[in-house]
């Protein structure tokens, strides 16, 4: 017979969400003279599933991905928060959409994980814009 304790169901969640009852694994660095990333201290493999899940439900569009390069290639779409009301798709009322592309960058440092989001070209975006989408991104990830 196996008893199951409930220490022993609140040890297995506890690790599995990574903060219950310790340090965050996941969190938003924002250094004072370098770009703001996420820093995940988890191996390379989970953090780059936990950010293609992340960014796929913050609202990214995965574009292409290369692993090896730690590079994923997205575009994000912001839809205008106005509503023209309920026949307004069927009758021409075109929804103002932004888009804009970006690359995510997934680099291994020491024994943890830094996630940053940058233009196409690899170009630094301005802090307050690089803070907004990795908030988006950090609001997913385990």
């Amino acid at each position: 017979m196996c008893l199951i304790t409930s220490s022993d169901i609140f040890s297995t969640l506890s690790s599995s969400l990574g903060t219950v009852g310790g340090a965050s694994k996941v969190e938003i660095v924002t250094p004072e003279v370098a770009d703001p990333y996420v820093l995940m201290k988890l191996g390379y493999d989970r953090s780059w599933a936990s950010v293609l899940y992340s960014s796929d439900r913050g609202g990214f569009t995965i574009v292409d991905k290369d692993r090896t390069a730690g590079m994923i290639f997205v575009s994000y779409t912001e839809e205008s928060l106005e509503d023209d009301g309920f026949f307004a798709g069927w009758f021409g009322g075109d929804k103002e959409i932004i888009e804009s592309n970006y690359r995510i960058l997934v680099k291994t440092v020491g024994a943890d994980v830094e996630i940053r989001i940058v233009g196409v070209s690899g170009d630094s975006l301005d802090k307050p814009e690089s803070l907004r989408l990795l908030s988006i991104l950090r609001s997913n990830l385990s």
